[in-house]
């Protein structure tokens, strides 16, 4: 979507930063959980409540990353509907993915 308001020639950089800070989130979110299945492991392999405490730490990390990260994904959104064009590629967008969604469930 924000490729095609580009090529129209639609101002998409609030969108685009907003966009880097989703996916920043999103690759903090992946770091912390690999942290955490690594904490696990070595928790219950020398069966140490410290680690385990450690572990689920990175867990949460993890999630608020993911909230974060929403949070980004909703503010994309809202920019991309705030362009004059925004609100027409967002629904084409969705179109297309229903109709690919329905000729590959059929």
């Amino acid at each position: 979507v924000l490729q095609r308001l580009k090529e129209k020639g639609h101002d998409t950089s609030a969108a685009d930063e907003e966009l880097e800070e989703f996916k920043k989130n999103i690759e903090s979110a992946r770091e912390n959980q690999e942290k955490a299945l690594e904490k696990f492991r070595e928790a219950r392999e020398k069966n140490d409540k410290e680690m385990l405490r450690e572990a689920h730490s990175f867990l949460k990390d993890a999630h608020d990353n993911l909230k974060e990260a929403h949070k980004n994904l909703k503010e994309i959104v809202r920019k991309i509907k705030a362009t004059e064009q925004g609100s027409e590629e967002l629904e084409k967008e969705t179109e297309e993915k229903a109709e690919i969604n329905q000729a590959t469930s059929s």
